[in-house]
């Protein structure tokens, strides 16, 4: 997904290289899907790295243009992990800085 948001928002990547990413995101998001339906994190009834590291773009797919409704155990995941203590959104680490790509 982070390819799909950065060539649309960033880079204005070519529709089939855009396409192409999108294919692998909502792969990628099939495979998530089926880990998250049998447990509630992605390596088991925890949060682990594996959580920080996979959570950060899905938290930004409305601008890749990739809607997760239909993958409800990721969307799921994604409430479970926001509820988390400390836990801040994305928007809210980065106010106040300038963000360059």
């Amino acid at each position: 997904m982070a390819h799909s948001r950065f060539g649309r928002r960033f880079a204005r990547y070519d529709d089939d290289v855009i396409a192409w990413y999108d294919r692998r995101a909502r792969a990628d998001l099939d495979r998530m899907q089926e880990t998250l339906a049998l447990s509630p994190f992605l390596a088991g009834a925890a949060p682990s790295i594996a959580d920080t590291a996979c959570c950060g773009y899905l938290y930004w797919a409305d601008q890749a243009e990739i809607d997760i409704a239909g993958w409800p155990a990721v969307r799921d995941w994604l409430d479970r992990i926001a509820g988390l203590p400390g836990w801040r959104s994305p928007e809210a680490m980065f106010s106040g800085h300038t963000v360059r790509y």
